[in-house]
């Protein structure tokens, strides 16, 4: 039976999950591998899978169809099911989907299925990145001061902004004007206007009344008016479009400084859906070292295609250090070729990569803040990495990064730049690490 346990679910257990249906477990065979619920498991695989669409004709009268003009092209010299310009089912009013008979059994996804790349139906998978990019965002939602979706919220600006900007009226008059059709208070609305959540703004009403806001906010300004041309493409919004679109985790980067009088810094690069954070020493803190570093991994790593798979992309601050976007992004072992794709936070927006920041405080465990670094060299950022992502950690169910990490990227990832696991009894948070380090890079 089951252990009555209440932790939320990491990446580890998505992998877990994932590499289960890949190996056709059933829904209890995995439950009992993560010593869970299957209920808990079933949930988790039909709120996180994601639908692929049908890629070419899955007609169920394909085999014998003799349609022709379907598009009315008068194309009649072929069958409308051998055109590769237009499909059957945006046309053919005959058609009707093939159903696959797996997808009607539990756990009804396609994972470990031998007819996946050759099939032309629809498709339902489950990946653990993506479902944990999927839970993150729902977690998102529910913590961001309203208890609202995205899609709730473009249905309410949608109904309320149009009477605010247009018709001029109140909160209040909207509130009552919608009625049953508006899911919230007029309290919650002005706080809506407040946060510019919505298309309404403040100079949009009459009269605004005077709040005492619940908490005091940042100023939201226009995010993007202090950037640079060159960031064009680079920015957040970008960003957002990008991970959207593909299928990719998310490495953050940054920079930890010691002493002021310091020329040193410590480069940071933390995976946000590992929880795993390697550093690397910088001779100057600038960003002709920064992209020598990247230089650096991408030799000791001895092939473009392994940075790409565990560099898809990185997502940095605005700091002086990562000026040089065509540095950072070009390969050094290829010329000519891009091995990784480099994206900006929004100015004063250090939240938006919150999770590397937060890291931060176990390295200052190790080193604390205003301990100098100019002595450390790269030998004692690979030993602090060690330690820091063999510690156990709560938030990953009660692991540590390098155990959720060493299942998701390849073995010789770790191998070439150093990386191994400590013992967790052995795994040392204190300043006296350093002491006596002779590992060597």
């Amino acid at each position: 039976m089951p252990k009555t346990t209440y932790f939320h679910m990491g990446i580890s257990d998505r992998i877990e999950i994932q590499k289960g249906l890949d190996e056709k477990l059933s829904v209890s065979q995995i439950a009992r591998l993560l010593d869970k619920s299957p209920s808990t498991i079933k949930r988790e695989i039909e709120r996180n899978s994601i639908t692929i669409e049908r890629s070419g004709n899955d007609c169920q009268y394909k085999k014998n169809c003799q349609e022709r003009n379907a598009c009315t092209k008068q194309c009649s010299h072929r069958l409308c099911k051998h055109c590769k310009s237009v499909s059957c089912y945006k046309k053919c009013q005959d058609y009707i989907p093939m159903c696959c008979d797996e997808l009607q059994e539990s756990p009804y996804v396609c994972n470990g299925c031998n007819k996946y790349y050759r099939c032309m139906m629809a498709k339902k998978i489950y990946k653990a990145v993506e479902a944990d990019k999927r839970y993150n965002a729902k977690q998102h939602d529910k913590f961001c001061g309203f208890d609202l979706t995205k899609k709730e919220l473009d249905e309410i600006n949608k109904l309320v902004s149009p009477l605010i900007i247009n018709n001029g009226l109140s909160p209040h008059a909207v509130v009552v004007a919608l009625g049953d059709k508006l899911t919230i208070s007029e309290s919650t609305l002005y706080r809506l206007i407040d946060s510019r959540l919505i298309q309404a703004r403040n100079i949009d009403l009459h009269e605004k009344v005077s709040r005492r806001p619940k908490l005091k906010k940042r100023k939201n300004k226009d995010s993007y008016a202090v950037l640079t041309t060159d960031k064009k493409g680079h920015m957040y919004s970008d960003y957002l479009d990008y991970i959207a679109t593909h299928d990719v985790f998310t490495v953050e980067m940054d920079c930890v400084e010691g002493k002021k009088a310091d020329t040193a810094a410590i480069m940071s690069l933390h995976w946000k859906e590992f929880h795993m954070q390697l550093y690397f020493m910088l001779d100057i803190h600038d960003s002709s070292n920064v992209v020598e570093m990247l230089d650096r991994i991408e030799s000791s790593l001895e092939n473009l295609d392994l940075f790409r798979e565990c560099f898809p992309l990185i997502l940095t601050d605005n700091g002086h250090e990562f000026t040089d976007i065509e540095g950072m992004e070009r390969s050094s072992l290829i010329p000519g070729e891009k091995r990784t794709h480099i994206f900006f936070c929004e100015p004063n927006r250090s939240d938006q990569k919150g999770s590397c920041e937060c890291n931060h405080k176990l390295l200052r465990y190790i080193i604390p803040k205003g301990t100098s670094v100019q002595s450390f060299m790269q030998s004692d950022m690979t030993l602090v990495s060690n330690h820091i992502n063999s510690y156990i950690r709560k938030s990953i169910g009660n692991t540590y990064p390098y155990d959720v990490a060493m299942r998701a990227l390849p073995k010789n990832f770790f191998e070439l730049l150093g990386l191994y696991i400590i013992s967790p009894t052995e795994v040392i948070m204190k300043p006296e690490l350093l002491k006596n380090n002779s590992a060597k890079f």
